[in-house]
């Protein structure tokens, strides 16, 4: 006892020492922090506690595990499971069904007919969402408000949706995603509608960190936002759904692990509702699939006790101060567009904007500043991805991989390629780059043979050696080494304008935009076969 009482008395001198001076009843959450955050949890401490949101916990929701429409796949059901959401996308006879529906993939006019029309259940969708697509001339906009009409008649739970999670799909980061939706809850707001029939749909990436920062900054907005309206404090049930954006075709099972920890980011962030897609969905989203990501609901909930507890980082530095980064970016443009709404944020280029965020994620993936395990790292060159699901590619939802997977599957159309690589060197002094080298194959589902000399049936020749093998082999060697031909000569590392050779082959190497040297392959390949179609003729 009297070492418990030594304890505090040195806490507590350690602590006046800290307030110089100010009595400790000064001390408040946001003082010791350092940070000027409002947290919407703020009011109760961390606890051992099960968990319940609102009135629907968060594994109470969407175990269906596959999507269809937003990538053009077939819809897929499993019996026996009657879901909180139903995403239906594609479906002759919309009044068959009962249940919640939400029609993401619809055009405005066809919304409109589902609610006029005999539909017994309750239409979800986002039209703000879809106005995004299709864009904003004025009968799109008579549209929409005949639809916001509509939607408001209905009697049911959450008639309304603001699904930022296309925003996300489109290419936009938690920035854009969080401005859509407070813009959305405000337009909502002006017209009277009440945010507690409203269903709040956010994507939830891979990146654990960056999905609890993104929905811990959407509930304290939408705090701050209820409180400068005056509203009574009713909030949309936020549901999270593990982005269809981070998913690839190669090696598909990795979608399982990218699946888990957007969902535990989406959970420990504070999401009411939760959505996860099966691994396979972009395939066909089989029975297999569906199971696990049913499964991987129960385990998190079950078996990892992930929602035992309430706010569980709640104090984190790291995360309190990038949520604190991420209200502060978002509020401010919000602030600054909330006159305009979101008919200003479309006339001023949003689409576009998220357009060229799409391009320069894809530009940081193609020159390997960043990796996608089983697509651009550990690819395996044996895998075939199929060329058929090119056709049902959507123009509109893009995955952050997929200009790499068409360009894989446009090596996979053409015959069989022969790479052969030539060390300068032995082995163990060309380990490092040969490994590189080989990566780089892999992510066009090719192999490179190791060979003593290329021969003329290579369709790319590839050097590999030290910085210093380079400069100092004997000319003749080199110029033995490039024989003529028209397949390009790759050669791995960086190469001084000055060195002898430069002009005649292409610098490999991390940071090179693969598109670019994928691409002039290609046009030697057709090049190639060109010339030889001519002397057959």
């Amino acid at each position: 006892m009297q070492q418990d009482e030594a304890m505090n008395s040195l806490w507590e001198k350690a602590a006046l020492k800290l307030l110089k001076g100010k009595p400790l009843s000064s001390l408040t959450k946001v003082d010791l922090s350092g940070l000027e955050t409002n947290v919407l949890y703020a009011d109760r401490p961390t606890q051992y506690t099960t968990s319940t949101r609102r009135q629907e916990s968060w594994s109470a929701v969407g175990l269906q595990g596959r999507v269809a429409g937003r990538f053009d796949t077939a819809t897929k059901w499993t019996s026996g499971l009657k879901p909180t959401i139903t995403r239906l996308y594609k479906t002759d006879d919309v009044s068959k069904f009962t249940g919640r529906v939400e029609i993401v993939g619809a055009q405005l006019e066809e919304l409109i007919d589902h609610l006029q029309g005999d539909f017994n259940g309750i239409l979800h969708s986002d039209p703000f969402a879809r106005w995004l697509i299709d864009g904003t001339d004025n009968s799109a906009e008579t549209k929409l408000t005949t639809l916001l009409d509509a939607l408001q008649r209905q009697n049911g739970d959450h008639p309304f949706t603001i699904d930022t999670s296309v925003v996300f799909e489109l290419g936009g980061t938690a920035k854009e995603e969080l401005l859509w939706a407070l813009l959305s809850l405000l337009e909502y707001a002006n017209r009277g509608v009440s945010w507690g029939a409203i269903w709040l749909h956010v994507s939830a990436d891979s990146s654990i960190v960056q999905t609890v920062v993104k929905f811990k900054a959407l509930r304290q907005m939408m705090h701050g936002l209820s409180t400068q309206l005056n509203l009574e404090g009713e909030y949309p049930n936020v549901c999270a759904e593990t982005s269809m954006r981070m998913f690839s075709r190669a090696d598909e099972h990795n979608n399982m692990l990218r699946g888990l920890y957007a969902a535990v980011g989406a959970v420990w962030g504070g999401c009411d509702g939760l959505v996860i897609h099966g691994f396979d969905t972009l395939t066909g989203a089989s029975e297999h699939a569906h199971r696990i990501a049913q499964n991987m609901h129960a385990v998190l909930k079950e078996e990892s006790g992930l929602d035992n507890w309430i706010d569980p980082l709640f104090g984190s530095y790291q995360i309190e101060s990038q949520t604190h980064a991420l209200c502060t970016q978002v509020w401010t443009e919000f602030v600054s567009r909330s006159e305009g709404g979101l008919h200003g944020l479309l006339k001023d280029g949003f689409l576009e904007r998220l357009q060229h965020l799409r391009i320069a994620k894809q530009d940081i993936l193609a020159k390997q500043r960043a990796s996608v395990t089983g697509v651009t790292a550990f690819a395996d060159p044996a895998e075939r991805l199929g060329t058929d699901w090119l056709t049902s590619t959507s123009r509109h939802f893009v995955r952050d991989v997929q200009q790499i997977e068409i360009l894989r599957a446009k090596f996979e159309s053409l015959p069989s390629l022969s790479v052969q690589i030539v060390c300068l060197g032995t082995l163990i002094d060309c380990k490092i780059r040969l490994e590189y080298l080989q990566q780089l194959l892999a992510t066009v589902g090719l192999h490179g043979v190791l060979v003593e000399q290329w021969d003329s049936s290579a369709s790319i020749r590839c050097l590999v050696g030290t910085d210093d093998a380079y400069e100092s082999k004997p000319q003749e060697i080199l110029d033995s080494l490039l024989v003529s031909g028209i397949s390009p000569v790759w050669i791995v590392g960086r190469l001084s304008p000055e060195s002898t050779f430069s002009q005649h082959v292409t610098s490999i190497y991390k940071g090179v935009h693969m598109f670019e040297r994928w691409g002039e392959v290609l046009r030697s390949i057709d090049k190639r076969v060109g010339e030889l179609e001519g002397g057959e003729q």
